[in-house]
């Protein structure tokens, strides 16, 4: 009696474990969400399941909604592999893109380029204008604070003559950076005002394009539930909402 329930529950489990086949989900591209039945499954992954058929959804950003169909028998192995198509959606999202992109990109570079002549011009413009004007004046102020603290006569003369010397180096220079700023600001007042003018003229980029697709397997559930208190007594009841992306 014993043997026959050894063999029964033995033919029993090996009938139940024989009702069971495999299937490899192989959904491209790779992101994918796979469900069968409703229920989700990893995408490129081997699941066991019962033997029947089984309705098949899926589904991936910027790709068309798939449900299919799916047999799978038992002690058998099934291989599901398909690829989802590029949604229209997505097309439109690619071809907006490409033209924000390309738009934002040249007016980056279009930017960049006054920004960089105008540091360039200017630094070239202030490199060229006459210099040592500052030293010259100090050096004139040193040479008179010394003739004016200097009794002896050798060196009052010749405090006296690098003041005078400094001096009119210090107004020649500042004559000579008088008028070359008078012809150099006016140009660079003016190679701003056409940089302003051309920044204001650029191309301006489009709002950034955002991929219309909302994703089907979302659920919403809204249950009543009941609302404890201090006890475990219902107090009232209350709604309970959660959402699954």
């Amino acid at each position: 009696m014993r043997y026959l329930l050894v063999l029964f529950f033995t033919c029993f489990v090996v009938s139940v474990m024989g009702q069971n086949g495999a299937v490899l989900l192989q959904v491209q591209p790779s992101n994918a969400i796979v469900r069968l039945n409703g229920k989700e499954y990893k995408n490129l992954t081997r699941v066991e399941v019962p033997a029947g058929v089984y309705f098949v959804e899926s589904w991936a950003p910027g790709r068309e909604y798939l449900k299919d169909s799916l047999e799978v028998f038992a002690d058998a192995f099934v291989k599901y592999d398909t690829i989802l198509k590029v949604s229209p959606a997505f097309k439109v999202y690619s071809q907006e893109f490409s033209e924000y992109s390309k738009i934002k990109t040249g007016n980056g570079i279009l930017k960049g380029s006054i920004v960089v002549f105008n540091a360039a011009i200017t630094a070239i413009v202030m490199g060229y204008m006459p210099g040592d004007v500052k030293d010259h004046r100090n050096a004139a102020n040193i040479a008179l604070a010394s003739y004016n603290s200097t009794t002896g006569a050798a060196g009052l003369a010749q405090f006296k003559e690098e003041y005078e010397r400094e001096q009119q180096l210090y107004e020649e220079g500042k004559a000579k950076r008088k008028k070359y700023l008078v012809i150099a600001l006016p140009s660079i007042a003016a190679m701003y005002g056409v940089s302003v003018f051309a920044w204001t003229r650029i191309r301006k980029a489009p709002p950034k394009p955002v991929l219309d697709a909302p994703n089907p397997f979302t659920t919403m559930d809204l249950r009543l539930v009941p609302e404890f208190g201090e006890g475990y007594t219902p107090t009232g009841m209350g709604f309970r909402f959660s959402m699954k992306f």
